[in-house]
């Protein structure tokens, strides 16, 4: 029998809570250490990017014309669903888009348009720059941000 007196019974509570604590906190810190990496700079160059290269086919505000959106439920089925990572992301990109001149950009060029549709899909851009190293990208497994569906409504 435990001694309520001793604390024996207050320590267990306390570590048990700090348990609970800690698996319920640890799904989003691995999250967010997965977050993909880009910057505010290569989401702003491929805005640019992609209104010159891409908006033609996938509208101005990424929502499809005569090809697939670029953002909403499309893409999160596309994109997000089983292990898809940034890698594959990117080289679908740069070996297929644009249409008519697969390959056609520089990798920057790709980079920045990867980043912009990841900021446009509600990813937050950070310190890291998008790197065109499908074998460092492919460490990225695609995942919506938390909050995505909120940002995307009240656009």
């Amino acid at each position: 029998m435990i001694d309520p007196r001793s604390g024996v019974r207050s320590k267990a509570a306390a570590f048990l809570t700090s348990v609970v604590a800690l698996l319920t906190l640890a799904p989003a810190l691995a999250a967010q250490a997965d977050a993909p990496p880009f910057t505010a700079e290569q989401a702003e160059a491929g805005s640019e990017a992609y209104r010159s290269e891409c908006a033609m086919c996938h509208g101005l505000a990424l929502e499809g014309t005569v090809a697939p959106p670029l953002v909403g439920n499309v893409f999160r089925t596309n994109w997000y669903a089983g292990d898809r990572t940034l890698g594959d992301l990117f080289d679908h990109i740069a070996n297929s888009m644009p249409l008519a001149a697969p390959g056609s950009l520089t990798d920057g060029q790709y980079a920045a348009i990867t980043a912009f549709l990841l900021e446009r899909n509600g990813h937050p851009a950070g310190d890291e720059p998008l790197v065109a190293d499908l074998e460092a990208l492919d460490g990225y497994t695609l995942a919506p941000p938390e909050d995505a569906e909120e940002k995307e409504e009240g656009r």
